[in-house]
């Protein structure tokens, strides 16, 4: 016989069961991708605090590789506007209002989210979707990841805080700890 256990080359050759090995393999792969699957579904029911994480507020911006600004935002309580500069010129506008958030417990400055996000694009045309998002936040940046998914674990993107020579410190006092 020959090939895979349990593989038939021929009608006449005899089918033997998959070894343990392949048995358990297989039956850790299934529990895995369910385990992903349930892990990656947004929550269903809202996190302790109602509106959006009260330390995100103000103007900031981010770049790209190359250091050019990339967007622009104004955060406060509830959300943010940020205008996402395109090729050409093409600008997205996202407007994020946060419905509910929570302190990561035990680390300082994390904090995760649920949100409703709006997308215009320069054509006119408006997505939305319900997303969750997940942050560390600190005197001069926000690093945050936003999933429809589920709630990610780790950050992807960050924004930086306005901090022009003179002007006055951002009042960072936020009870994440």
């Amino acid at each position: 016989m020959s090939g895979w256990a349990g593989v038939v080359a021929s009608p006449t050759e005899r089918v033997t069961a998959p070894s343990k090995m392949a048995t358990r393999t297989l039956t850790l792969a299934v529990m895995a991708a369910l385990l992903a699957c349930a892990a990656a579904e947004l929550p269903t029911a809202a996190f302790k605090n109602e509106g959006g994480p009260t330390f995100l507020v103000g103007p900031t911006f981010s770049v790209d590789a190359d250091k050019a600004v990339a967007s622009m935002a104004w955060n406060h309580d509830g959300g943010y506007t940020a205008i996402i500069g395109g090729a050409e010129g093409n600008n997205t506008v996202l407007r994020g209002e946060y419905t509910s958030w929570e302190c990561v417990e035990g680390k300082p400055g994390y904090y995760t989210a649920q949100l409703t996000q709006t997308k215009t694009t320069e054509a006119g045309e408006e997505t939305t979707e319900t997303l969750c998002e997940f942050g560390v936040a600190d005197e001069k940046s926000n690093r945050y990841a936003q999933s429809a998914d589920g709630c990610p674990t780790d950050v992807e993107n960050e924004d930086f805080y306005f901090a022009p020579e003179g002007a006055p410190k951002r009042d960072f006092k936020y009870t994440c700890a």
